[in-house]
């Protein structure tokens, strides 16, 4: 399935590096998609901007390292998409682990 053929809410996407996440953002804003991305490079204060906003449904795809794996529900988030493969079964668990439960 491709990208613009998906019915999106929300979507978190997963890359395994800070490098990886500005780089992915970047071409998804050329393709003309609304993408912020946070990283654990980025100051606290702007991480917490970003968030904030994202949170909010200021924009509809958010970019991300493992920073965010633990600890977040957002009700509006309805697809995750690992881009990078995983480092190993627990980050998966992580990664989905917030959505598979609130849809079952």
């Amino acid at each position: 399935m491709h990208f613009a053929e998906l019915q999106i809410n929300q979507s978190i996407i997963f890359c395994n590096s800070a490098q990886r996440v500005e780089l992915l953002a970047k071409k998804i804003t050329e393709i003309g998609y609304s993408c912020y991305y946070i990283h654990s490079r980025m100051a606290q204060n702007h991480r917490n901007r970003v968030f904030h906003d994202f949170r909010q449904g200021n924009c509809r795809n958010l970019v991300c390292s493992d920073l965010l794996t633990r600890g977040i529900d957002i009700q509006a988030v309805n697809v995750v998409i690992n881009f990078d493969f995983l480092r190993n079964a627990e980050t998966y668990l992580h990664r989905i682990g917030r959505f598979v439960l609130r849809i079952c």
